[in-house]
């Protein structure tokens, strides 16, 4: 069984300055334009307690289903890169890993006006989520409050998000992998001295095959980052909502609308941020599966048309970029959809 054996070359991490950048944007903006002097009136009611466990019960499913899946592309990530590259491109692409996490470390823990896992729940108000949840006590234990135990699941899930989120993002940036030798259980190819032009034949394996299976890569891990992603923004809803048992009636309308607000905010910068690692990768790749289609119908002698080039791609099943695919347009937005969806239903409900 022949496999691919890809080569990831350095430069190929530039394309990390996107998401990058998008990242540490989204994350500059909080600190500026948050506000953790926030007071919202509180004043619970009978029926706190029951608000207070359907909340956190809610909350916990999110949590663990968000550490799951955060584990399971993790893993899927692992196992994708060991079959996929070489051993030389495989440190290259722990480089790329490494350096998103260091990234992410900076912002996560540095000294700032907000510190995660604080940031977030500050934006609510900075007393809100400790006066709330401080009040209410776990059954197995005395000591502690559910404001601890939040505390402890924020950390979880940050650790979680900062061993997930690097490996979607070096998974669309190492479709841009060249071919190289090719791994057989039969035999072994030999090296090519240099990369090989990614729009001419390499001995022992069709370049179809390669770009096919580079593009089935970036499609996998866009899918799945959309879904990761859309996790996290219901999520965050959800913990944010926790600590409402604790409103006043009057007040409710009003703290629903700043949980839909931010919920927006995160929807649309997790949108930039998936755009900023898998546009560019996917534009790189669509330029040589169009140089190979112009290579293949030179070869047969049919002629050079936008129609025919589209028509080999599509045939092929190497059409990455495609604005009429609504599954692509709609993993791109999935961050959005549940922040609007949020805000439409409670504007046609009649929501305060």
């Amino acid at each position: 069984m022949i496999k691919p054996c890809l080569e990831m070359r350095f430069r190929d991490l530039t394309y990390l300055v996107f998401p990058i950048m998008v990242f540490a944007l989204g994350e500059i903006i909080l600190d500026v334009f948050g506000n953790p002097s926030l007071i919202i009136p509180q004043k619970p009611n009978e029926f706190a307690a029951i608000q207070e466990a359907a909340n956190r019960y809610s909350f916990f499913a999110a949590e663990l289903s968000f550490v799951l899946f955060s584990i399971g592309f993790l893993l899927y990530f692992v196992y994708d890169v060991a079959n996929s590259f070489s051993r030389k491109s495989q440190w290259v692409i722990l480089f790329g890993y490494a350096l998103i996490c260091s990234v992410m470390a900076i912002f996560i823990w540095r000294p700032s006006v907000f510190t995660l896992p604080e940031r977030t729940y500050w934006l609510l108000g900075k007393t809100f989520f400790e006066t709330s949840l401080g009040s209410v006590k776990p059954s197995f234990s005395n000591n502690l409050t559910m404001f601890d135990i939040y505390m402890l699941i924020l950390k979880a899930m940050n650790v979680s998000a900062f061993l997930a989120v690097p490996a979607l993002v070096m998974g669309c940036v190492s479709s841009l992998g060249l071919i190289g030798p090719v791994r057989s259980n039969a035999d072994q190819l030999s090296r090519p001295d240099t990369h090989a032009n990614p729009a001419t034949e390499v001995t022992g394996m069709s370049i179809d095959f390669v770009l096919g299976y580079q593009a089935e890569r970036l499609r996998t891990y866009l899918f799945l980052s959309s879904f990761l992603l859309v996790v996290v923004v219901v999520q965050l809803t959800l913990w944010m909502q926790w600590p409402s048992f604790s409103l006043r009636d009057d007040s409710r309308g009003m703290y629903d609308m700043l949980v839909r607000s931010i919920s927006t905010y995160y929807g649309v910068n997790y949108t930039t941020l998936l755009c900023s690692y898998y546009i560019p990768p996917c534009i790189v790749l669509a330029k040589r599966i169009h140089e190979q289609a112009r290579s293949s119908l030179q070869d047969k002698g049919e002629a050079l048309t936008v129609k025919s080039i589209r028509q080999w791609e599509a045939k092929m099943g190497l059409a990455v970029i495609d604005m009429k695919s609504y599954k692509i347009i709609a993993a791109l937005l999935s961050p959005l959809f549940p922040g609007v969806i949020g805000t439409l239903l409670n504007s046609f409900g009649g929501g305060k």
